[in-house]
């Protein structure tokens, strides 16, 4: 962390990941904007000041800050990963195959409120070894996690964003299911309306055609000549019909 002051107002400017703490990164990952105020306005937030002061400031003051958070603008290098200590607690991530329902619905709540809530996200997918999913405790481990630096949970972040779309899928999957649960009555009550909901399935075509199949065998082989016999266990010879 480097301070630069000028005319009696200091700042702290961030000189990477280990500086800045989670809840300034969820400030300038929900700034949007391509502008030059907005890029000041990012770079102020990372600074924890308005973005006045820095507007009000030389271009060279400026300019040098910009030298030492230039690392918010580029990509993030971390590796996935599972898993965190914070004050010798182990906070691991849950695998997606062990997720409850009730996560995954209160993740997609969670993003549709705040895309950029990501502590309350971590809240939710993260907590220690063997403990149970508690919708209780979310609001007080999102505030721990927004405390952390962005470098301590940035490979969480990671793993998340590369499982996000199976997140997505799975939630989808599972409105869908919802809406077809809702819509089953209905389906039923038409079919028993008509009184031939049974005869719908395939099973029963099939039966019809394999039974009429046969019988239609039966039937021609009673005019032919001579018939095969090859499947009776009692071996006879062919028989001509005169």
């Amino acid at each position: 962390m480097v301070k630069i002051e000028y005319e009696n107002t200091e700042i702290r400017v961030p000189e990477s990941w280990d500086d800045v703490k989670l809840r300034v990164y969820e400030t300038i990952h929900a700034q949007k904007g391509t502008t030059h105020r907005d890029r000041v306005a990012k770079i102020a937030a990372v600074c924890e000041v308005e973005p006045e002061v820095l507007l009000a400031w030389p271009v060279e003051i400026f300019n040098r800050i910009v030298s030492y958070v230039d690392f918010i603008f580029q990509d993030n290098p971390a590796k996935p990963g599972t898993f965190l200590e914070i004050d010798g607690v182990n906070y691991v991530m849950a695998v997606e195959d062990t997720l409850t329902l009730g996560e995954y619905v209160d993740v997609d709540t969670a993003q549709k409120a705040n895309p950029s809530n990501l502590s309350g996200i971590l809240a939710i997918i993260c907590r220690p070894t063997g403990e149970a999913y508690a919708y209780e405790k979310n609001e007080e481990r999102a505030a721990l996690f927004a405390d952390q630096p962005v470098s301590k949970v940035l490979p969480l972040l990671a793993f998340f964003l590369r499982y996000k779309n199976q997140y997505a899928q799975r939630t989808a999957a599972f409105l869908n299911l919802a809406q077809l649960v809702d819509r089953l009555p209905r389906n039923i009550a038409i079919l028993l309306s008509l009184g031939t909901g049974i005869k719908l399935f395939r099973i029963w075509p099939i039966i019809r055609y394999w039974t009429l199949t046969a019988l239609l065998r039966y039937r021609v082989r009673q005019y032919l000549q001579t018939y095969y016999t090859g499947g009776i266990k009692t071996p006879q010879k062919t028989h001509n019909i005169s």
